[in-house]
């Protein structure tokens, strides 16, 4: 029930549908832009069902609770934000769990049957680990959507209602998770894409219309399952906490500053964060590896740690290169990447780039007692790969940097950058 002055509106039963509805088929046409690119369909239509369930659960969440409370209007903008925020989060957390998760277990149960030489069928142990991930993954999102919801009501977690929401909520979750997966499969195996066969064959169109009706279909499902609940309903309306969705925002603002868009994005890191690290109040990383410290002022965005390695310490870390170093421009923003000679595959995430050990490698071999310098070609733009004796334990390229810039010019900034930034501090 929505306040406005004096007056109170009931929110109708067709707009607790539609919101929801409207939601997952906004969030669902925004996986067009993927279109031209999209070559693996069965991932397309994946990522499509993923955007349209993080739309449908927003607006399930927003009109819903707009619905079972009591709140003046103003306060519909703290429950957008909380909706969608939480949407995100648990849409995102879902992606995760369901593509590492399972690897980890069926890592360690690989390696545990191999060890008491136990006989198992990989394909069945990894699909039987994916399901079990999956079916934890609906439970604890079923648990969570229930208890912080009747929490914001006001309502008690120990009755009869709340084991009534939870199994609906449970069901839908299921329903969400059964169609996205049995989707996915039906693509890849209708079309053999297991066995080889070409991704073209599949029509263009097919994904992405598959996973907006396949979401209609999911919400239809979750909204009946809600709404046979809600009629059994006879509990008091009260006020929303407010406060608490005003909290659940900023935390997870802080955690995911990116999840409230660029301009979210970019007032953490370029106001809140270091307002925070010069108070004193957020540590500020050191920014070293292998025993050197790089001398650059650390900021969220420009600076990146690689993962630990084994040892425990830093693979690599990335800086953006100053501009006084004269190869910046209004659309080339070069960085500096410093990666440990004995980095493995593991480590090498998305900020890697490229791999030129063996290159470097061979041209130090054939240049006893000379640095190793390799240009990269990467189309407008272009990368240095650098290695020295002064840095024995350390690889350094010099990344987007513009591809007319001549070699020597780009040597020259990046070697005067690791005199003047590149400190050792141990060893």
């Amino acid at each position: 029930m929505i306040r406005i002055g004096p007056r109170q509106f009931e929110v109708p039963m067709w707009l607790w549908v539609a919101v929801p509805l409207a939601c997952a088929i906004y969030a669902a046409y925004g996986s067009i832009i993927y279109l031209r690119i999209a070559n693996l369909p069965d991932g397309y239509f994946l990522l499509t069902m993923k955007l349209g369930a993080g739309g449908a659960l927003a607006g399930f969440i927003f009109s819903d609770l707009a619905r079972r409370s009591i709140l003046p209007w103003y306060d519909l903008i703290v429950l957008a934000v909380a909706s969608f925020a939480a949407s995100s989060l648990a849409i995102d957390w879902l992606v995760v769990a369901v593509g590492e998760v399972p690897r980890v277990i069926a890592g360690v149960a690989i390696r545990a049957a191999m060890s008491i030489g136990v006989e198992f069928n990989g394909a069945r142990l990894l699909f039987a680990i994916n399901t079990i991930v999956l079916i934890g993954c609906g439970l604890i999102l079923a648990l969570l959507l229930t208890l912080a919801s009747r929490y914001l009501l006001g309502l008690p977690w120990w009755a009869a209602d709340t084991r009534r929401e939870f199994q609906a909520n449970l069901v839908g979750a299921y329903v969400w998770l059964t169609i996205a997966f049995g989707g996915y499969l039906a693509i890849r195996f209708a079309y053999q894409l297991p066995l080889g066969h070409p991704a073209s064959a599949v029509p263009r169109w097919l994904p992405v219309a598959g996973a907006c009706l396949s979401a209609i279909a999911a919400l239809t499902v979750q909204l009946w399952l809600a709404h046979r609940v809600r009629r059994q309903e006879r509990n008091p309306r009260h006020s929303l906490k407010i406060g608490a969705l005003a909290a659940a925002c900023a935390v997870a603002w802080f955690y995911s500053p990116g999840i409230f868009g660029h301009a979210g994005l970019k007032l953490m890191n370029n106001q809140v964060r270091p307002a925070l690290r010069a108070l004193h109040i957020l540590p500020t990383p050191d920014i070293a590896v292998a025993g050197y410290r790089v001398d650059v002022p650390y900021h969220e965005v420009g600076v990146f740690m690689g993962p630990a390695m084994p040892d425990g310490a830093t693979s690599f870390v990335v800086v953006p290169l100053p501009d006084e170093y004269g190869l910046s421009s209004s659309s080339r923003n070069p960085q500096v990447h410093i990666a440990r000679r004995d980095i493995t595959l593991r480590e090498m995430t998305r900020f890697f780039w490229f791999d030129s050990r063996k290159e470097l490698g061979e041209m130090q071999a054939t240049r006893r007692g000379e640095d190793a310098v390799v240009r990269v070609p990467l189309g407008a733009i272009a990368a240095l790969a650098f290695r020295s004796d002064e840095y024995p334990l350390v690889d350094v390229k010099l990344i987007v940097f513009d591809a007319a810039v001549p070699t020597e010019a780009a040597e020259q900034a990046l070697r005067r950058f690791l005199r003047e930034r590149l400190q050792r501090v141990s060893g």
